[in-house]
């Protein structure tokens, strides 16, 4: 127990280099969070007015005007190419749908038939985004017209898919939640292991460390008692990052996806007092520390998918990514995306496989540090 006490009184002692530290990687995480939105991928649904030329009667040529209705401004205008130039270049409209004769027919007949698009150049994006509209529409209608529905059916079926499919990806819960966890990685791995790194090298110098070797407790019980405290001023420490998340998100955060979020982040934190107590073992300097813990912040934000998503790293890098505890900590954060913004429902057996691993993590390098630490004291 004194052991214990000893270790807040270091703390205490170190207050006020402990609070500049906190706020200096508070800022920096918030800056994080704000520029990289790692894996979060937001969807936002657009509506845009468009110049419509129809020269077909055809139901399927008529289904996709309904349903493009739905979302976008529809302005009829006459069949002359003039008209759609000016009404472009005047920004009356910002896209421009010309549907040929035979279109609805040829397409039933083969799949293969082609609409016709003026939009100005410099609005890429959107142009892409309402051409995919119409292809992904077309080729749902063709989907339930070839296993036998009639035309009717297959256009409502059809309308109702992509309808559901938009609402998926608008959700209305607040999503920066998710950017909050996710950029806790940096604040824990440099904040934690800064904390944990300070006051232990305070027990490893030469006049305390002595005193300790007299005293009448055995190495196992200082170990224990120096662990406990470790792992109990890592715990305040969630809890107000936690009470932070309360303030910003209130409503999320204690939600499933919220509450699974803090279980993850918990056990990210167990990590980072195990990787602290390691570097303690190695590092004999408090400003060598600092920027090993920095750089250890960094590597494992950047594994967590915080700067560049996993499904955009180069393969090697991602091989070596599974090998670090902030990988599997961003993999888990990335399903409880997914499953958030509709992509993908989370498999809860492969979220619980994260978190046993990120565990696993610790109790390694836990395991390595006591090793470290008997070499040292048998030398």
């Amino acid at each position: 127990m004194q052991t214990f006490k000893c270790f807040f009184k270091i703390v205490k002692a170190n207050f006020f280099t402990m609070i500049m530290y906190t706020g200096i990687f508070i800022v920096l995480t918030l800056l994080i969070g704000v520029f990289f939105t790692g894996g979060l991928i937001r969807f936002e649904r657009i509506s845009a007015n468009i110049a419509i030329v129809n020269r077909d009667n055809h139901p399927l040529s008529q289904g996709l005007l309904d349903y493009l209705e739905t979302i976008h401004t529809l302005i009829p205008m006459e069949d002359e190419m003039s008209s759609l130039e000016d009404a472009i270049f005047f920004m009356h409209v910002q896209f421009a749908l010309i549907i040929d004769e035979n279109f609805g027919a040829d397409f039933a007949n083969s799949g293969n038939s082609k609409l016709l698009y003026v939009a100005p150049p410099n609005t890429l994006d959107r142009n892409i985004y309402i051409r995919r509209q119409i292809d992904t529409f077309m080729q749902t209608v063709m989907g339930y017209l070839t296993v036998g529905f009639d035309y009717d059916e297959a256009i409502s079926l059809a309308k109702q898919d992509q309808l559901q499919l938009v609402t998926l990806l608008q959700p209305e819960e607040d999503s920066s939640i998710s950017l909050y966890f996710g950029s806790l990685v940096y604040l824990f791995k440099s904040l934690i292991v800064i904390m944990v790194g300070i006051v232990l090298m305070v027990f490893r110098e030469k006049d305390l460390a002595s005193r300790l070797e007299v005293s009448p407790t055995t190495p196992k019980y200082r170990t224990l008692w120096l662990s406990l405290a470790c792992g109990t001023a890592s715990l305040a420490m969630w809890a107000f990052v936690m009470i932070i998340g309360y303030f910003l998100h209130h409503e999320s955060l204690f939600s499933v996806r919220g509450g699974l979020h803090m279980i993850n982040s918990l056990v990210l934190v167990i990590v980072c007092v195990c990787i602290g107590i390691l570097l303690t073992r190695i590092v004999k300097d408090v400003e060598f520390l600092v920027r090993i813990a920095t750089l250890v912040a960094i590597l494992a934000a950047f594994a967590s998918g915080m700067f560049v998503p996993h499904d955009q790293m180069d393969g090697l890098i991602q091989t070596v990514a599974r090998f670090t505890p902030g990988y599997w900590y961003g993999n888990n954060d990335l399903m409880l995306i997914n499953d958030f913004i509709g992509r993908e429902v989370i498999n809860m057996s492969e979220f619980w496989v994260g978190i046993g691993i990120q565990l696993c993590f610790a109790a390694a390098l836990f395991a390595i540090a006591l090793v470290l630490g008997r070499e040292k004291k048998q030398a």
